[in-house]
């Protein structure tokens, strides 16, 4: 029988039989699922040789099973994961040679780019159909930019880097997302100027200003993590306000400008929020981590309900919420992350109050 935890008026579900195959070292940094028995998760462990790998794991809904990831030599790692079907997946990354792109045919992992993008991370990736997918991360440079933002798109045939605006130096992006297939959004962050958001409309990227944000000058600047799209009014943006007074960094666009947005606050903890999702309407679900009075890093949930975020209370034995993703367009999100000491799938009804 499933195990049910309650949680502030939501229940979370451990699937049964999901936990998965244990690595040594290992960091999950993505999931995606075309459904709950086609799931997919990516990161890095370590080998036998104490070299950093990137992995895949897959669950059929009975066991998980351990993909080759067939990525020549070491330092390699998954950043992010975008399923359009059972055999069409894309995933970004690094590896020694520089932005790892691969592709799932539903028989194999393979490289992707001829165009290896050397010197640079990829952090994000976003499949729209099987022409149009799109890249994002950041370039490191010899000269005082340090690192520039990166993004890059594939039309069916090949991979190709786009002209991509940074905010001075040490810039990256690190998220994606899409209204349409002409209209995009990407935010990221520079390590001196604060957050970045980048909107593509009318065939190009450009930079769009944000609210000024209040920061510890001495951890460096704000900066976004995850963005994502209900419409073109309503985009959230989530990341790190670096000890602002509003605690995590929450931003909203309406169609005319970005807005700040106060987050839950746990005093005298480092927030961050890394990902959020809007399922309907006035349901908007956001997680990160915290840092607890004894200094362990902790999964931090938190939903907007229209007029405030609430912050979800969770189970202590849940002490990980690696990645997450909406089940279609349900109000049921999918998530990966370890519950009494394992890491195993687990479903969150989002249902709105």
């Amino acid at each position: 029988m499933p195990v049910s935890i309650e949680t502030h008026k939501q229940v979370q579900t451990i699937i049964p039989g999901s936990s998965v195959i244990q690595l040594s070292g290992m960091n999950v940094r993505a999931l995606a699922a075309v459904t709950s028995k086609d799931v997919w998760i990516a990161g890095q462990y370590t080998d036998a040789s104490e070299r950093l790998q990137a992995f895949y794991e897959h669950f059929d809904g009975v066991q998980w099973e351990v993909v080759d990831a067939h990525i020549p030599g070491s330092d390699s790692n998954i950043t992010s994961l975008s399923a359009r079907s059972a055999n069409d997946i894309w995933a970004v990354g690094h590896y020694a040679s520089g932005a790892l792109i691969e592709h799932w045919d539903g028989n194999s992992w393979s490289l992707a780019d001829k165009n290896i993008s050397h010197n640079s991370d990829l952090a994000s990736v976003l499949a729209l159909s099987a022409n149009d997918v799109w890249a994002v991360g950041e370039k490191f440079r010899v000269d005082a930019l340090g690192s520039v933002t990166l993004i890059k798109h594939f039309d069916g045939n090949r991979w190709q880097e786009v002209d991509s605006p940074s905010l001075g130096a040490k810039s990256s992006l690190t998220s994606i997302t899409a209204i349409s297939s002409t209209e995009l959004w990407a935010v990221g962050g520079s390590y001196y100027n604060g957050p970045i958001t980048e909107h593509y409309i009318d065939g190009k990227w450009s930079l769009v200003s944000n609210p000024q944000v209040s920061s510890d000058q001495g951890n460096g600047a704000p900066f976004l993590i995850s963005v994502a799209a209900h419409s073109k009014n309503d985009v959230w943006a989530v990341g790190n306000a670096r000890g602002n007074q509003f605690g995590p960094l929450i931003e909203h666009w309406n169609n005319r400008r970005w807005s700040l947005f106060p987050g839950p606050r746990l005093n005298g903890t480092y927030q961050q929020l890394t990902s959020v999702l809007p399922l309907q309407g006035k349901n908007v679900w956001a997680r990160g981590t915290y840092t607890d009075s004894s200094n362990n890093n902790r999964p931090l949930v938190t939903r907007w309900d229209g007029y405030e975020w609430d912050l979800i209370p969770l189970p202590d034995n849940l002490t990980q919420l690696n990645a997450w993703q909406q089940l279609g367009s349900s109000n049921v999100i999918l998530g990966i992350g370890t519950y009494d000491k394992q890491v195993k799938l687990l479903t969150i009804p989002a249902i709105p109050n």
